[in-house]
């Protein structure tokens, strides 16, 4: 009796344990209908000393009864981590309930036996364990029922490549560190020391990776102490494993040492020997001699946007550029692309930002390769800084060509940026540094491509030289030893040096305004003595002997620089004669060609003139001052003029000697070139003529040309960015060249990139064309160029080569003497006129139309100018808007189409005999402008309104209707469906008739009563059609033509793979691009053939090809016929086709035939045996972004309470077997699969009984509804193209005695307020079960799919909600919200309240800030800071205080919970879970009292 109370009692006990600990699960889900994400449980291990006292004291646990089992808080990680060593004498820790056990034989457990010396409680268990269930964790002598724990879920270690490996292969944490090791991720060290005196030393090392992480230091995973010092040696060349740094702290500076390294990648990996992350800062201590060399288009020493690199220490480093981006062939690896630098940003960057500081006391090495700066920026890449304190540097920037060498192609700079890149600021403080450049790219300074003065839009840097010992040399042709906004020093010592041809280019070249405080001497060497053979050069201090310098040229020398000691007056001499005596200059007269000098005498300043006269019979040996002394050389006339000044043509003049592309290069001061001064006109007086068709005429400053006399046909005048004015008197004569008159033209820039804002200003003459920008593509203007136009005939006027905005200002002309201009394009405004300063455009145009087609953005008419169009129409000219208020004359049937607004009153004028017709077309929205009609009485301007646009119709008055459409020739392929339209202003009733006989007759076409006429199903041909529009003014008609042009008929030929002496297959083949129920009417005869021969049997082994001749489909199809391959092999292959179904929500089965792949580029491979082809069917993954795009398309594309499936992804894979040995798993292309193939889903149960069953297809952004053929339970289809499948099918009609919301467990609307039911899109769930609550056993992984059904049900609703709806979700203990659940609420006005832990966090849409890219997930937390998230108190509405303690986490996610009502079913403000929950507290109490009163009564 005793013992059956106990158990009675025991039992009660348990069931009120019980109860309290599942009621509130129980209450919610009887509450509400809810979707749950299955809980993740936890196993709990069994305690071994509780087993053993078990085993030697069974009467005694017989008689214990079970105590209520405590719930306790999970102690904080600190206090985890101090019990691990609780018991020095028995190792026992804390356990899962706070209590510790130590072992039976451990003192410590002695005593704590000695206080409790007697147990409370008895039990009655029995021995056998349970042998129904493996894994029950019930206690033993029960049989049935039982429970078993799952394990937490599997989670992948951060860096796994889990997608690349069998999931049977990959179940653990081990598992995944492997699968990085195998998959060159980071490899152990084979000897890793201890920290010591603050120093971490790796030896042996394969690969570091350094990492700065939420204030903890780590290399390759083991934490050390922040501050410590990384030494890395090797006592090899490593090729395969480099050195990265990470840090998301960039106020931390990580301290690296080489001692010894040599690391040189394989150019076949493309990367950087040491790689700085973005952000990261490196102090790198250089030990003994170090070798950094990187692969791809990666510096030595790489440093990401944001990085930085301090270089110490008294050792030597050499660090290399990669040599481009290598890629294997069958021939072994090649480089193409862009090199790095030694030391800097990768290529191909854009803009970035990065830090170089080098103060060493040893000796650095810096190499560039393939257009990558030696320290600097790679190929492609602007910005960053770089200061060098002390140190020996040798940088050297290369092209193509073996580090170092002569480069004549694109290289980099030495120190700075790359080919075609830059770096922002340089600066040196001291050391010795050797700087050569690459080809065209400058030691210290720019890449190449700087342009023909040094100006690209990619800017250049401020360098500043505040000492140091320098010797540079500049890349051949336009590189300088020093380019950029300089700033240097006195005291600074400078030897620099550069090459080539181009005398343009000094070695020195100051792009900036300051002073340079050095003295210095630039000098350029026009004319060279033996280039290919070393010069050396004397320079000497005229009055001052010992102040005298020999410099060494090397060969190709152009030019050179050396600071001197003082400004003075230095002799130049070579060997063999004197150049020049040469002063040091003032100030920043570096510009190109101000400092070459040449074997004259050196020409003082003061001695220039103001006034040079200058003719054919002039002599240079005379002074210019007037017309009998005049000079001959356009040379010597610059060479004597003063900045300013004015050249004189007093007689016949030639620019250049006759010849194509001859230049004058000359022209580099500030000058007026005239024939008409001092009131002689030398035109009339001399026959002052300038002459040289063909010439090419280079300006280096600011020129004006007036009264002059050109006859320079086909000649170019390059203003280079400067201004260039041709005034008034200036008259041009065309010459003919090879048959055709020409004129000159003017460029803005020049026949290479330049940096400038150039003017063009015109007030007379003739010219051919009119450049705004350069003289091609390739050589732009990088700038906003003006061109003014007051006056003359220009051919062409283009705003084209700009890399800017470009404007054409018309400022002058009148109705009699106005601007003509015949051909204009590509600007970006044209203004005529200004308020107050009117001006008259007349535009030509015999070819069409007055402005090429959508090639001006804007157009304004000032008030009081006019623009004239004459014999032309703009249809089709503007891109942009008209800004009116002067006059436009149209000639009569041309029209101006506006894209854009109008604004402004504009008068509009008709020339000629008027017709009526739409003149003008805008845009309706935003145009607030008019046109008025001027000068034609009965005549009346009508504007309307037709398909959001303004149409201003001309018409008589009382006239019949007008049409308002232009579109008259329509072109439609055979099958498609054609629409003509046909609107008329005015019109009340429209027919459409159509001809047979070239509109001679026409015939009504019955029910074609509206402005549209639609046709189907017409064959090739031609169509003509025409719309009669009426109204009570009388009629208009309107013909349109219509062309059918045959559709395409593809046919293609299987290909096949036979064995040797095996009979060849039948031939087939699939023809696609059939309309409706055609066939071909003369089938396809195949043959099998070598180079173009029939082939004999048998087919020995090789590759054949299956040719298609002779098909027909008639006169709507043009057949295009594509060959098949036969490959014959020596052995059979193998051909297998398996389906490989990897999906939870279906089955599938598949007919693959043998010749639905194209394998043949297989079967040619050598010793293939075998080539398995699989359809792989498996669920998508939601969380990719490719595939939530490919559900949204396809829910946009279904009709309304259409549901879907889960997404699938189905694909063709094909596995070849060479040599024995598998090869990897490979999606097989779409252009390989020859047919479609035959797909088989067999519905889950879950999917049954639904109706209009169809399969959708998304592939490449296009959503397809496949044909679908229900048979049973399952679903057959074809398909060749093979992506994201899922399955639209509409639930049956409901009985409607069904109350709503009844069976199927979905609510009718959103009780929150939406004005009417949402559709849900509701994700199949697991075959074998429709539940959504976890059976006994289920999963983890069914666990996690769980969740994501509940947040894709989520999404879904806000998709399908309405702007000012609330969504109730209730998510129970769970800690974040998936960061697509944010993305699918931002910008809309829908409400999400979010019930979690007792409280409520409510979002709007329209207050979500803009999304990181890089979150995942977002906690609550994360929520109130990313918007105005309110987190309230689910029953006082209240939000918590900012000291509230957040609740502790219950040890297990807690799943989700839709609430799909407003609230929770209360009594008097409490949940009634809650209310029993106090029921089962107070039960356990009484059932306590109990066994205490019964426990003392038995004794």
């Amino acid at each position: 009796m005793k013992k059956t109370i106990r158990k009675s009692l025991a039992f009660l006990l348990a069931v009120t344990v019980i109860l309290s600990m599942g009621c509130f699960p129980a209450i919610a889900a009887d509450e509400s209908e809810t979707e749950e994400i299955p809980s993740q449980e936890v196993v709990l291990e069994k305690n071994p000393e509780e087993e053993e006292v078990l085993e030697k004291n069974p009467e005694e646990v017989d008689e214990a009864p079970i105590a209520p089992v405590e719930e306790t808080e999970e102690p904080p990680a600190e206090e985890e981590a101090s019990s691990k060593a609780l018991c020095e004498e028995c190792g026992s820790t804390v356990q899962l309930d706070g209590v510790v056990r130590h072992n039976p034989e451990c003192s410590q457990a002695a005593g704590e036996d000695k206080e409790e010396a007697e147990p409370d409680l008895e039990v009655e268990v029995e021995n056998t364990p349970c042998s129904v269930t493996e894994g029950c964790t019930l206690p033993n002598g029960h049989e049935g029922d039982c429970d078993v724990l799952e394990s937490a879920p599997f989670v992948h270690v951060e860096g796994c490549p889990e997608t690349d490996l069998p999931e049977s292969l990959h179940q653990s944490e081990q598992d995944c560190r492997q699968a990085i090791l195998d998959m060159g991720g980071i490899a152990l060290f084979s000897d890793a020391l201890p920290v010591s005196d603050g120093r971490y030393t790796l030896t042996n090392t394969q690969k570091v990776a350094v990492k700065y992480q939420a204030g903890a230091l780590t290399v390759n995973g083991e934490s050390i102490p922040a501050g410590t010092s990384i030494v890395v040696n090797t006592t090899s060349t490593v090729s395969k494993k480099n050195i990265t740094v990470e840090s998301d702290d960039s106020s931390v500076v990580i301290p690296i040492e080489l001692d010894g390294v040599q690391i040189q990648m394989e150019d076949i990996l493309n990367s950087p020997a040491m790689d700085i992350g973005q952000g990261a800062h490196v102090k790198l201590t250089v030990s003994n001699e170090n070798t950094l060399r990187a692969s791809g288009p990666h510096g030595g020493i790489n440093l990401q946007n944001g990085a930085g690199l301090e270089i110490v220490g008294t050792g030597s480093l050499t660090a290399q550029g990669g040599h481009g981006t290598a890629t294997s062939t069958s021939m072994g690896s090649m480089t193409t692309g862009n090199g790095g630098p030694g030391i800097g940003c990768s290529s191909d960057l854009g803009a970035v930002s990065f830090s170089v500081t080098i103060h060493c006391s040893g000796s650095i090495t810096a190499i560039g390769d393939s257009g990558g700066a030696g320290i600097g920026s790679g190929a492609g890449s602007c910005g960053g800084d770089i200061v060098i304190e002390s140190g020996t540097i040798t940088a050297i920037g290369t092209g193509s060509a073996s580090p170092g060498a002569w480069d004549g192609d694109s290289g980099g700079s030495g120190i700075g940026g790359g080919y075609e890149g830059r770096v922002d600021h340089i600066k040196i403080n001291n050391g010795k540094i050797v700087a050569t450049a690459g080809g065209h790219s400058d030691a210290i300074g720019g890449g190449y491509e700087k342009g023909a003065s040094g100006e690209t839009g990619i800017g250049w840097a401020d360098i500043e030289i505040n000492g140091g010992n320098l010797n540079l040399t500049g890349g051949q042709n336009s590189g300088c030893a020093l380019y950029g906004n300089l700033s240097i020093a006195d005291g600074v010592s400078i030897e620099a040096v550069a090459l080539g041809s181009d005398s343009k280019y000094p070695a020195i070249y100051n792009k900036g305004e300051a002073p340079i405080v050095a003295a210095l001497l630039n000098v350029i060497l026009e004319e060279r003595e033996a280039p290919d053979k070393e010069l050396q050069v004397t320079i000497s201090n005229k009055a001052n002997p010992g102040d005298e310098a020999v410099l060494t040229l090397p060969t190709k020398y152009r030019a050179f620089a050396k600071t001197v000691a003082s400004s003075a007056a230095y002799e130049i001499k070579t060997e063999n004669r004197q150049l020049a005596v040469k002063e040091t200059p003032q100030s920043s007269l570096f510009t190109p060609g101000a400092e070459a000098v040449t074997a004259v005498t050196y020409i003082d300043e003061a001695s220039l003139l103001d006034v040079v006269y200058l003719k054919d019979a002039g002599d240079d040996a005379k002074d210019g001052s007037n017309s009998e002394n005049a000079l001959k050389t356009w040379k010597k006339a610059y060479e004597v003029l003063r900045p300013g000044g004015t050249i004189v043509v007093c007689g016949p003049l030639k620019m250049v000697d006759q010849g194509y592309g001859e230049k004058l290069d000359i022209l580099n001061k500030q000058a007026t070139i005239t024939s008409k001064f001092d009131g002689q006109d030398y035109r009339l007086d001399a026959g002052a003529t300038i002459t040289g068709s063909d010439a090419y005429v280079y300006l280096h400053e600011s020129t004006v040309f007036e009264n002059v006399a050109f006859e320079m046909g086909n000649a170019r005048f390059y203003a280079g960015g400067y201004n260039l004015t041709f005034g008034d008197g200036i008259t041009s004569k065309a010459i003919n060249i090879q048959g055709g008159d020409y004129y000159f033209s003017v460029y803005g820039g020049r026949n290479s990139e330049i940096t400038g804002s150039p003017k063009i200003t015109i007030r007379s003459g003739d010219y051919r064309s009119i450049y705004a920008g350069g003289s091609s593509i390739d050589n732009k203007v990088i700038g906003s160029p003006e061109i003014r136009l007051l006056g003359g005939m220009i051919q062409y006027a283009t705003g084209q080569n700009v890399s800017g905005k470009k404007v054409l200002y018309i400022d002058g002309g009148t109705e009699s003497s106005p601007v003509d201009i015949y051909n204009l394009w590509t600007y970006d405004r044209i203004q005529v006129g200004q308020e107050g300063a009117p001006a008259y455009l007349r535009l030509f145009n015999t070819d069409g139309a007055a402005i090429d087609d959508g090639s001006v953005a804007d157009l304004e008419i000032a008030p009081g100018s006019t623009l004239e169009v004459v014999a032309s129409d703009m249809d089709k000219c503007l891109t942009g808007n008209f800004i009116g208020g002067g006059t436009l004359i149209l000639p009569a049937g041309k029209g101006l189409v506006v894209p854009g607004k109008v604004s402004g009153t504009t008068t509009l004028k008709i020339t000629g005999t008027p017709t009526p017709g739409i003149y003008v077309q805008a845009q309706k929205d935003g145009s607030s402008g008019d046109f008025t009609l001027d000068g034609m009485p009965g005549w009346k301007l009508s504007r309307v309104e037709d398909n959001g646009n303004y149409l201003w119709v001309l018409s008589r008055e009382g006239s019949a209707p007008v049409y308002t459409s232009s579109t008259k020739a329509v072109a439609a392929v055979y099958g498609e469906e054609v629409v003509l339209s046909a609107p008329a202003a005015g019109a009340t009733s429209y027919q459409w008739q159509a001809t047979s006989d070239n509109g001679t007759t026409w015939q009504d076409l019955e029910g074609e009563t509206d402005s549209k006429l639609s046709r189907s199903g017409l064959v090739v041909g031609t169509y003509q059609y025409r719309c009669v529009a009426k109204n009570t003014g009388g009629e208009a008609d309107q013909t349109q033509t219509l062309t059918i042009s045959p559709a395409t008929l593809v046919v293609r030929v299987l290909s096949y793979v036979v064995a040797k002496n095996e009979p060849i297959p039948d031939l087939e083949y699939t023809v696609t691009g059939l309309v409706g129920s055609d066939q071909l009417s003369a089938q396809p005869s195949l043959t099998i053939q070598k180079n173009g021969v029939a082939a004999s049997t048998p087919l020995a082994e090789g590759t054949y090809d299956i040719v298609a001749a002779d098909t027909d489909a008639g006169t709507n199809y043009t057949v295009q016929e594509t060959n098949g391959r036969l490959v014959v092999t020596a052995a059979a292959i193998a051909v297998e086709a398996v389906v490989e179904d990897q999906s939870r929500q279906v089955t599938a089965d598949a007919a693959i035939a043998p010749d639905a792949v194209d394998l043949t580029e297989d079967a040619e491979r050598q010793n293939v045996t075998k080539i398995e082809v699989q359809l792989v069917v498996k669920d998508a993954d939601l969380g990719e972004p490719n595939i939530a795009e490919d559900v949204h398309l396809v829910e946009e594309a279904i009709p309304p309470k259409t549901k879907l499936s889960a997404p699938l992804n189905i694909l063709v894979m094909k596995q070849v077997t060479e040599n024995g040995t598998a090869g990897q798993l490979e999606v097989v292309p779409s252009e390989e699969i020859q047919k479609p193939i035959k797909i088989v889903f067999e519905l889950s149960e879950e999917l049954r009984g639904k109706e209009d069953y169809r399969v959708v297809r998304v592939h490449e952004g296009k959503t397809e509804f496949l044909p679908t053929e229900l048979q049973g339970n399952r679903l057959v289809f074809y398909s060749d193209l093979f992506s994201t499948y899922l399955i639209s099918y509409a639930e049956p009609d409901k009985d409607p005695n069904v109350p709503s919301g009844g069976e199927s467990g979905e609510p009718d609307s959103d009780s929150s307020g939406g004005s009417s039911a949402v559709p849900v899109v509701t994700p199949s769930v697991p075959s074998g079960g429709g539940s959504t609550e976890p059976s006994r056993g289920s999963s983890a992984g069914s666990s996690a799919k769980g969740a994501e059904e509940f947040w894709d049900s989520v999404v879904t609703r806000l998709k399908k909600a309405s702007d000012g709806d609330v969504v109730n979700i209730r998510v129970g203990s769970a800690e974040h919200v998936p960061v697509r659940v944010l993305k699918a609420l931002a910008g809309h006005d829908i409400t999400l309240v979010i019930s979690h832990g007792g409280r409520e966090t409510i979002l709007n849409g329209l207050e979500l800030q803009e999304l990181p890219e890089n979150k995942v997930f977002y906690t609550f937390d994360d929520l109130d800071e990313l918007c105005t998230g309110r987190a309230v108190d689910a029953a006082t509405g209240d939000a918590p205080q900012a000291s509230e303690t957040p609740a502790v986490p219950e040890a297990g996610p807690k799943p989700p919970e839709i609430d799909e009502e407003a609230g929770v079913s209360t009594l008097s403000g409490a949940p009634a879970w809650a209310l029993l929950a106090v029921i089962c507290a107070l039960l356990a109490v009484f059932a306590g009292i109990i066994f205490h009163y019964r426990k003392k009564h038995d004794k």
